[in-house]
């Protein structure tokens, strides 16, 4: 018997192109009504344009494996400049049409915030807690020669910085993409949306009160390592720990803020085009693909939290295999046998 919502076909597609076939109709109906593009018409010679499915899924692939794109010119026939078309089309239309990014590229609510709060006091046992915050860098291989030096950092080749929160489900809140190779974590927050929405005040109308211990506070906060300033909206780890309640923290803290390493691991891993390099020439074309792909990767993660599922990394590494995709029942029985009582079946929260 295959485990609950897996079937070997469905994986594979999935594994694929990284997106369940019902969101891909769903994406291609929306963009069909966004962008003419993406409608079946017949050419100036009477033939038929190429199918609206096909020039997704060829462009889906050059994303999800970080191809050029004379990848699939001889499967698909399709050639190079069109390729390249349907890929541009694709990011650009994703991210600007409201009906498909509307939902996934969300500022949260007040009742967001409250149900990411309620996960992660579940999880972590602390109250008050949005998320993740760190940056991740994106290899920019087609990076003009003229550039290189303000876009080269410690990794030795061209990066472009994304600044993202995310939380225990993998779901990203919050992005920011273009920032230089050359800033560091720190240069990067002082130019973030997200500090200017804690200046002027837009951040507030998320807060609510809550409780820890018998102290009350009315912020909300994200986890973050120790580059970034200290401000009553950040929990940071202790670099030197010196008592034993400072040993103890320091360590939980750290764990805590994996989240956002997970999630820039599965996000780089579903989407090689971001993940191994990018060999875009333009910097907007890059935009757009990083963004996109961010909406993609919050489909899903949607979809795994709809089926009480995790998403994982694993599952776009592996055969056809049902122990590919973790439910929450798995990880109660898993939590059982190693006796670790932090971990429960309603860690998934349906958001």
């Amino acid at each position: 018997m295959f485990a609950f919502g897996y079937h070997p076909l469905t994986a594979a597609f999935e594994r694929t192109f990284c997106l369940k076939k019902g969101m891909v109709e769903k994406i291609v109906s929306s963009l069909a009504v966004f962008d003419r593009f993406w409608v079946s018409s017949i050419d100036c010679c009477g033939r038929p344009s190429i199918d609206p499915l096909v020039k997704f899924l060829t462009a889906q692939k050059m994303i999800c494996y970080g191809v050029s794109y004379s990848a699939f010119k001889d499967y698909c026939q399709m050639g190079e400049s069109t390729a390249r078309k349907c890929m541009n089309k694709l990011t650009r239309g994703i991210v600007e049409c409201e009906e498909i990014s509307g939902d996934y590229l969300r500022y949260p609510t007040k009742n967001d915030a409250k149900k990411i709060v309620s996960l992660h006091k579940k999880v972590y046992g602390i109250d008050g807690c949005l998320g993740c915050l760190d940056v991740t860098k994106i290899h920019w291989s087609a990076c003009p020669v003229a550039w290189k030096g303000q876009f080269e950092g410690k990794e030795g080749y061209p990066t472009i910085g994304l600044e993202a929160v995310a939380d225990y489900n993998l779901w990203i809140w919050h992005n920011a993409f273009g920032f230089p190779g050359s800033l560091n974590d720190i240069n990067i927050w002082d130019k973030s949306p997200l500090l200017e929405s804690m200046l002027d005040g837009t951040h507030d109308n998320i807060d609510f009160t809550f409780t820890i211990g018998s102290e009350e506070f009315d912020q909300l906060y994200y986890c973050v390592d120790g580059i970034y300033p200290s401000l009553s909206r950040f929990l940071a780890t202790i670099n030197d720990p010196t008592t034993v309640l400072d040993s103890f923290y320091a360590p939980k803290q750290e764990g805590w803020r994996k989240s956002i390493e997970r999630a820039f691991g599965v996000w780089k891993k579903k989407f090689l085009s971001v993940g191994v390099k990018c060999m875009l020439y333009h910097r907007e074309d890059m935009f757009y693909l990083a963004i996109a792909t961010i909406v993609m990767h919050n489909m899903m993660v949607e979809e795994r939290v709809n089926n009480e599922e995790r998403e994982s990394e694993n599952f776009y590494d592996v055969g056809d295999d049902q122990s590919a995709i973790v439910t929450s029942e798995d990880e109660a029985d898993s939590s059982k046998d190693s006796g670790d009582s932090s971990t429960d079946g309603s860690l998934v929260i349906k958001l």
